[in-house]
């Protein structure tokens, strides 16, 4: 499962010049993808950390 994750795990930050300020809960800024159990997750910097 760690190897699955590792080799599908992608991390493209924002451009420095957006504020985080911007970021909206409803429509996160899409930084982090994975798949885990099947499943593809995609979610904000923040809401992966």
């Amino acid at each position: 499962m760690t190897c699955r994750f590792l080799s599908t795990f992608d991390f493209a930050p924002s451009s420095a010049d957006r504020p985080e300020e911007d970021d909206d809960p409803d429509d996160p800024w899409i930084e982090v993808s994975f798949r885990l159990t099947n499943q593809w997750h995609w979610m904000s910097h923040r809401q992966f950390a």
